[in-house]
């Protein structure tokens, strides 16, 4: 029991971040009932490590955490522009978030760079809006099945990392 709550402790920062972005990059409620969403409903973020070793999974999650937290707040300030100032909350749709990151698509790769070389790697960074399969993934009772999806993907170095 102690390990399941350990476990349990260790991976929900990483769940609600994960569900922080997937809400706010499309600017969508959870209208599910069963929590399940479809390879439509979002653009996923992923972040692939250099290879799977202590150091670069370390490295990638570090770039992961900060590149949401500067992409969140380019989101929102780009939601703030859009809206009308009639009182209703500002958000984005699924097209205005894939406009804002292609639009956005070097300066996203550029943040990764500074944040990889202040961590003091020197690996390349690449960034790209594309097609990808991802294997499932469950988060307690949020589930995103196995497909292919529209993700916003940061390759660290050779991208070799599975994990």
């Amino acid at each position: 029991m102690e390990k399941t709550a350990e476990k349990i402790k260790q991976f929900l920062p990483v769940f609600i971040t994960i569900l922080a972005v997937t809400m706010l990059f499309t600017g969508m409620a959870c209208r599910q009932a069963n929590n399940s969403f479809t390879n439509e409903d979002f653009i996923r973020f992923h972040v692939i490590a250099n290879s799977d070793s202590d150091e670069d999974q370390a490295l990638k999650l570090r770039v992961r955490d900060r590149l949401i937290e500067y992409i969140n707040d380019g989101l929102r300030r780009e939601a703030v522009r859009q809206s009308d100032g009639g009182g209703k909350t500002a958000e984005l749709n699924i097209e205005e978030t894939r406009d804002y990151i292609r639009e956005n698509l070097g300066e996203i790769r550029q943040k990764a760079q500074e944040i990889v070389q202040n961590e003091g790697w020197d690996y390349e960074v690449n960034a790209e809006l594309g097609v990808r399969w991802i294997p499932e993934k469950s988060y307690g009772s949020l589930t995103f099945p196995a497909g292919n999806y529209e993700a916003l993907n940061i390759t660290i170095g050779e991208g070799a990392g599975k994990k």
